[in-house]
């Protein structure tokens, strides 16, 4: 048998060797490709639907519910502002941008900027009676736009009256 005698600081620096590719390896990525399976089941079958409904009303069933959806009441739902003011400020002649918008205890006021980096304000104050809310609007530097502070006014009024017939829950929203 023959022995070899390594000094030790040479053994020191070929387990280092040996050991350091194994420490810094990066760990494998969880998922290899950012395609789906092919196996992945993407759509429901009639029948997994039918099965998730009769399980649905198995569970409802012998009941009446409380608040189900519907159109507004009145045709108008305060719930509704936030979302007509997003569609309104898109319209044909009006093109303006959300910059901010503030909630307030009263409503909301929307920051608006047109096309033309003009600076516009939306102010919605909620009311008790049935017309639910009022509008104040300006466009301008000086408010001085009055056509086009019109045709926003319009534009949010037409979008109120459309998400209020759509149906929706008509909770009463502070």
């Amino acid at each position: 048998m023959i022995y070899c005698k390594l000094h030790t600081s040479a053994v020191a620096v070929c387990c280092c060797w040996a050991i350091l590719p194994a420490g810094c390896e990066q760990p494998r990525a969880a998922v290899l490709s950012q395609a789906l399976a092919t196996d992945e089941k993407l759509l429901l079958s009639p029948a997994d639907q039918a099965e998730i409904l009769a399980a649905f009303r198995s569970i409802v069933q012998d009941r009446t519910p409380v608040n189900p959806p519907g159109p507004a009441p009145g045709g108008l739902r305060w719930s509704d502002v936030q979302q007509a003011a997003a569609w309104a400020v898109a319209e044909d002649g009006v093109e303006m941008a959300i910059v901010q918008t503030l909630r307030h205890d009263w409503g909301y006021t929307f920051r608006l900027k047109t096309i033309e980096d003009r600076p516009a304000l939306l102010v919605v104050r909620r009311r008790d009676d049935r017309s639910v809310y009022e509008t104040t609007v300006t466009v301008g530097r000086f408010g001085d736009d009055h056509q086009r502070a019109e045709k926003l006014r319009a534009a949010f009024d037409h979008f109120m009256h459309a998400f209020g017939r759509k149906r929706g829950f008509n909770d009463d929203e502070s």
